[in-house]
């Protein structure tokens, strides 16, 4: 079983990306995100499809043979939901030393976790900014989850999925430093 720490923070990261998808309006799935050529449709779509990925590869399954998630609006707000379930079943499961077949590379089931945490929170950011909402990451989130989840990317970015990160300004919080390092603009 992954530690339960470790599923607390990821429940902490769903709930951070629900309390911006609840405040979505029906004009707001087309607007852009942050994420440059995506509309809120299709940041939610991205994060139900990764929930669903996690409970496959955790299942045993290998990532190829996961479809992604698809779906109106509101299907997709019901799907997060039903996924977060699921995958937080799957992490609980999970021995937290054995080896899943992530499509970056081979990582534990803990570290693999602590991953779509990060990945839910920096778009529940995402999700913040493109509908105007508060964008603040809970500083135990930014400290014990998106942090580790920069040092990851860094090495693994070879494919420059992730925007070059714009130039920081002096003084400016933890949280907008690690937004930066994935590419974002805080």
């Amino acid at each position: 079983m992954v530690e339960v720490r470790v599923v607390r923070l990821l429940w902490a990261g769903a709930e951070a990306f629900k309390q911006q998808l609840v405040a979505v309006t029906e004009p707001q799935w087309g607007w852009p995100t942050p994420c440059e050529g995506w509309t809120v449709h299709d940041l939610v779509k991205h994060v139900v499809a990764g929930n669903e990925m996690a409970i496959g590869l955790l299942g045993g399954r290998p990532a190829r043979s996961l479809a992604g998630s698809s779906g109106t609006d509101r299907g997709l707000a019901a799907a997060f939901a039903e996924t977060c379930v699921g995958q937080a079943e799957a992490f609980t499961a999970a021995a937290p030393e054995v080896l899943v077949a992530h499509p970056a590379e081979q990582i534990t089931a803990a570290e693999f976790a602590i991953y779509r945490c990060a990945d839910i929170v920096v778009h529940a950011w995402d999700l913040g900014r493109a509908i105007g909402a508060d964008d603040a990451i809970a500083p135990e989130l930014v400290d014990q989850v998106v942090a580790p989840y920069v040092d990851w990317v860094q090495t693994l970015d070879v494919a420059g999925v992730f925007a070059a990160a714009p130039p920081g300004v002096c003084g400016e919080s933890r949280q907008d430093q690690l937004l930066r390092q994935l590419g974002r603009t805080p």
